[in-house]
Order: structure tokens, then C-alpha cells, then sequence
């Protein structure tokens, strides 16, 4: 087969790949009332190569100082319930894991809060890139909510260390989260068996979004109960 050959017949692998991709994202929108997913920048005609994912989950957008009872401080941790993630399928993938930049605020070991704001998926042991993309994007729902996540400092290193250090030294602690204590224990896709899937819009080949961007986002959460 020719250099050439070789080529085609990849890119044609790769089509094949995003049309199946954008079939089990829809498939996916329609099992679960917490994830929306968007394609951005699409080309008529073609699958799309950019998404943009909305979760609609608990999870930690930053900290806030709180004084206790005998004086002292801690940072007691802020929920939101709105995260969107954009992934970009790199001509590159499927080899290749998908560019991911967290695109609200959140409060994670293993996403970055500045920019580049990209994430962790622990390519290592997740072995994501051979894994389909609705995987990829249940992974991530499941680390807003702390069902995954990386804190301590030892391979492969959080992406932020500061909230590593505050995840092991208080939020562990404290019982806010923890290995088998996640923020939001919900299952990310629905129970329910005959729920209808989403459909795409005709003209447009978009996924519909009953949620509005201005839902409300929790700005304060408090634990259980207080330290001593």
C-alpha cells in the first residue's frame, strides 16, 4: 500500500470514528439529565470535531475562609452545579487522548484553575486513549463530583497543589470528601430504561439542550458539622 493509500485510508478510519463518537454522545445526552453536550465549530456535512460538555453536578468551584466558633479559620469549600468542559478531537485522535480545557471555575487536584486549564486523566492507568469518548466524558463527570481524583503528591502528581494539599490536610479530614466519600454520590446516567434519547436538531445536527445557561449555581455549602 502507498504512502498515499495509507493516508486515505486512515482518514477515512478517522471519520468512521467521529461519526461513531457523535452517534454514542447522543445516545449518552439521552441517558443521563446531568450531562449536556454541544458540538462547536462544526462543518456542515462532516461529524463534529469539538464539544462542548455541560455537567450538571456538585462539585468544588473554590474555597471560601470561614471563622469557627473558638477563632480559628478554615476554607470550607464552594459548590456549583454547572461545569462545562471543551474537548477537541486533534487530527491526531483517535491515537491521540482528546485536548481538554476546563472551561468554569473548579476546585480539583488533578484540573488546572488557570489557564491552560487543562486536566489529568491519568493516561497511564486510565489507558483513556483506547477507550470510546462517551468514557472519556463520564471520566470527567465523575471527577467533578470527587468520585475520582488524585491528591496525594506522588505519581502522577496532581496538576494542582494547592488543592491537593488542602483535599489531604482538610477536606479528607474533615469528611467533606474521600476515597469512597465523593461530593455527589448520583449516578451520572439515569436508571430509568425507556427514557426517550435526545435528538438531533434537523438543520443543524446539534444536540438539544433542555437546561438554560443561567441556572442557578449553589455560591456556599457548608459540612455537616463544624470542627471543634
Amino acid at each position: 500500500m502507498s504512502t498515499e493509500d495509507m493516508e486515505k485510508d486512515l482518514r477515512v478510519r478517522r471519520r468512521h470514528r467521529l461519526e461513531q463518537d457523535h452517534s454514542e454522545l447522543l445516545a449518552l445526552q439521552g441517558r443521563s439529565r446531568m450531562i449536556r453536550i454541544r458540538p462547536v465549530d462544526h462543518i456542515q456535512g462532516r461529524p463534529p470535531e469539538k464539544y462542548i460538555v455541560t455537567y450538571r453536578c456538585n462539585g468544588f468551584i473554590g474555597v471560601k475562609l470561614h471563622e469557627l466558633p473558638n477563632g480559628s479559620k478554615e476554607r470550607r469549600p464552594l459548590v456549583g452545579d454547572h461545569h462545562e468542559v471543551e474537548i477537541t478531537l486533534t487530527p491526531e485522535y483517535p491515537g491521540r487522548q482528546p485536548r481538554l480545557v476546563w472551561l468554569t471555575d473548579i476546585w480539583h487536584p488533578n484540573i488546572e484553575r488557570t489557564p491552560p486549564r487543562h486536566v489529568c486523566t491519568d493516561e497511564a492507568t486510565s489507558h483513556m486513549v483506547r477507550k470510546p469518548l462517551v468514557e472519556l466524558i463520564l471520566y470527567l463527570g465523575e471527577m467533578v463530583q470527587y468520585k475520582r481524583y488524585h491528591a496525594k503528591w506522588e505519581p502522577p502528581f496532581p496538576f494542582d497543589q494547592e488543592v491537593a494539599t488542602w483535599v489531604v490536610a482538610e477536606a479528607e479530614p474533615k469528611g467533606w470528601v474521600g476515597p469512597n466519600q465523593p461530593l455527589d454520590s448520583r449516578p451520572l446516567l439515569d436508571s430509568i430504561p425507556d427514557m426517550p434519547p435526545a435528538q438531533a436538531d434537523a438543520g443543524t445536527d446539534t444536540f438539544d439542550d433542555p437546561h438554560p445557561d443561567d441556572a442557578d449555581v449553589a455560591d456556599d455549602w457548608a459540612p455537616v458539622q463544624d470542627a471543634d
